[in-house]
């Protein structure tokens, strides 16, 4: 409660504290310096979040990579929007012997993951976009230099502030969570191109599906759009709704009509039964065109 009223963290952030702290704990008992830890059964598994979610546009991505100051920003940045790295801690680990230019592939070393089975290594395609901004910061280099980004080694916190500062350079406001969200673009894109390959892409990103679908695939205003327009009826099946939706126009007029004349209401004060039998014809037409 002091943590959300008094200190204003979100729900996440005070679950990864909580978390952090009953491990803390946990060693205590270990030690057998206490008993019980007062933590234990405290929420800690962080949830997703869909009102943080944003989908950084090609058009926008442009805008801010043609804001970057440098070669190196232009790689930081492209490898998070591009080559879906986690930054700063993926970015600044990257080094010239982990990208290989002859077969177009690069290979991370996630310390967020090094205890996993793969040791939280992962080989990465060298997208088109990122070919590039690898060649012009391989250009620029100093003479010896180990790291594709040498600047901010040490610097980690600071990485956010300055992008977010290009990015309002560019005339774009910045989005939540700038870095994450770029990441997530970037899942989302590649599930479509694809096709859905689940394996593939979750390897390149360096999660699991279940990490994917929770936190980082988004559901985009282009997919709302498309979904609109798809259908699994052909033109044979698609006639046959319409008709069936004419004639339920007609059945339904025509009991109507019949309705009315039993108990001798006449709609809109109509005269005779022609007119009332116009006024049907018009709704079918109508019923029929919007189909």
């Amino acid at each position: 409660m002091y943590l959300r009223k008094t200190v204003g963290l979100s729900e996440n952030t005070i679950r990864r504290h909580i978390g952090i702290t009953r491990q803390f704990f946990n060693s205590a008992m270990e030690a057998e310096l206490i008993k019980t830890n007062p933590f234990r059964g405290q929420p800690v598994s962080i949830r997703a979040n869909p009102e943080r979610f944003y989908f950084i546009k090609q058009e926008t991505a442009l805008k801010v990579l043609d804001a970057c100051p440098d070669a190196q920003w232009r790689l930081i940045f492209g490898l998070t929007r591009w080559g879906g790295l986690r930054c700063p801690s993926e970015v600044l680990a990257l080094k010239w012997q982990d990208i290989d230019f002859e077969h177009n592939r690069f290979t991370v070393h996630a310390s967020k993951t090094k205890h996993h089975a793969d040791a939280g290594i992962r080989t990465v395609p060298m997208f088109p976009e990122l070919k590039p901004l690898f060649q012009d910061a391989f250009d620029n280099a100093k003479e010896g230099a180990i790291y594709c980004v040498d600047r901010y080694k040490g610097k980690w916190s600071n990485l956010g502030v300055h992008m977010a500062r290009i990015i309002k350079h560019a005339g774009v406001e910045p989005w939540p969570k700038i870095f994450q969200n770029c990441r997530s673009t970037r899942e989302t894109e590649l599930f479509k191109m694809t096709g859905g390959n689940i394996k593939a892409v979750c390897s390149w990103i360096g999660n699991s599906p279940a990490v994917a679908m929770a936190h980082y695939a988004q559901v985009t205003e282009v997919d709302m759009q498309e979904a609109a327009k798809m259908s699994l009826l052909f033109d044979d099946n698609k006639k046959r709704v319409q008709n069936r939706v004419q004639t339920t126009a007609e059945l339904s007029c025509t009991d109507s009509h019949e309705l009315k004349e039993e108990s001798n209401v006449r709609p809109y004060n109509y005269k005779d039964k022609r007119e009332f039998t116009v006024q049907c014809e018009t709704v079918q037409n109508i019923t029929h065109w919007a189909v």
